[in-house]
């Protein structure tokens, strides 16, 4: 089995189904994004499923992942093994890497750096495409009172050594390398936006390679106070100082876009069909799939966006190309799209509607004037 070549094959014919907007996809997903746990150890203040609210714990059985890894892994270039929890509290994390090195699958993982060690380090290494620490305040008090949970010094000792490991790696094995990248990723708060220069040039301290930034998504009237919507201009000024500092320091910078305050966000539904012209952007409907514990299969990592079926019912290829599917790929570029695409602040490079990161019913929305 010759891997590169079905997965070129592969990539070649998902851009081509992504470009001619068809509803049903010629080739397999890019990345699986698979929930192999939602397990986590941490309770940060803004989480839904772990700071919020408690969720039923769950694990997606071994047998089920080793099904999908041998129907999808031959196909997809890159597996990312926990959305919604701490990936190396899967109960066979070592099961997965090991089913990526077989199937030449790299390996994005998104993690507090907490549970990290020399031998997770290394075995992941090999297959490594981007690791993104959680890092949320440059001061010990800010990161402790957000990612409740963790221990400042302790996580950047992990990181720092998790740079070193990488650094001799990379030395060591130069020929047919996929530089395996280390990032540093924040949610945007009020709290925590006037820090964020400052976790840059903590970065370049680190020895990291890339900066990553989300603006928060409310999910719980308590964390209102702490959307970026309501200072703009602050929010502006600090990310500006942020990526200007990652330009001069040489690091990858994937900050979102400053604020265009001249745009109502009040009005986003208007503003939707006025900016967002077809063809319109999105990074999942043919390039990607999310699949949670319980078998759900979701089309993207947005917090409403619809479950097409469940692989405890059906296989995830029938799935995959399924009516839901269709009706969604056919529509994103309509004047009706779904919800969840109308609302989707990755769907544009400016936001458009304070919906996109203001996800609580209308009823304790029209509380607060700033957005209504």
């Amino acid at each position: 089995m010759n891997l590169k070549k079905i997965k070129e094959k592969n990539k070649k014919d998902v851009l081509e189904s992504e470009k001619k907007r068809e509803a049903i996809n010629r080739g397999f997903p890019l990345r699986i994004n698979i929930s192999t746990t939602n397990r986590c150890n941490l309770n940060c203040v803004m989480c839904k499923y772990h700071g919020q609210t408690k969720i039923r714990r769950e694990d997606l059985p071994l047998k089920k992942f080793r099904e999908i890894a041998e129907e999808f892994f031959p196909y997809c270039e890159e597996v990312h093994p926990v959305i919604d929890g701490e990936p190396f509290l899967s109960p066979y994390f070592y099961e997965i890497v090991s089913l990526s090195k077989k199937y030449q699958v790299r390996l994005n993982i998104a993690t507090n750096g907490m549970l990290l060690n020399d031998k997770i380090s290394k075995s992941i290494l090999p297959i490594l495409r981007d690791i993104k620490f959680s890092f949320d305040g440059a001061r010990k008090k800010s990161l402790e009172s957000i990612r409740r949970g963790v221990k400042y010094k302790i996580l950047i000792e992990k990181i720092e050594n998790f740079v070193k490991l990488r650094n001799k790696y990379v030395k060591e094995n130069k020929k047919d390398l996929v530089y395996p990248t280390i990032t540093l990723q924040t949610v945007l708060m009020n709290r925590n936006i006037k820090e964020l220069p400052q976790i840059v040039r903590l970065g370049k301290k680190m020895g990291i390679d890339r900066v990553k930034g989300l603006n928060l998504v409310v999910t719980n009237i308590r964390c209102l106070k702490e959307s970026t919507l309501i200072n703009k201009k602050q929010a502006n000024k600090y990310l500006k100082k942020a990526k200007e500092l990652a330009k001069r320091y040489g690091l990858i910078e994937d900050y979102p876009s400053l604020f265009d305050l001249k745009i109502n966000l009040k009005e986003g539904d208007k503003n939707f069909r006025e900016r967002l012209n077809p063809p319109r952007c999105c990074d999942f409907l043919w390039r990607q799939i999310c699949i949670e514990p319980n078998g759900n299969v979701r089309a993207c990592c947005h917090i409403n966006s619809p479950v097409m079926g469940n692989i405890f019912k059906q296989k995830v290829s029938e799935i995959w190309n399924n009516q839901k599917y269709q009706d969604m790929r056919k529509r994103l570029d309509s004047e009706e799209p779904y919800i969840c695409c109308k609302h989707c602040p990755m769907m544009s490079e400016n936001v458009v509607d304070f919906k996109a990161y203001i996800n609580l019913p209308q009823k304790q929305i029209r509380k607060f004037k700033f957005l209504i």
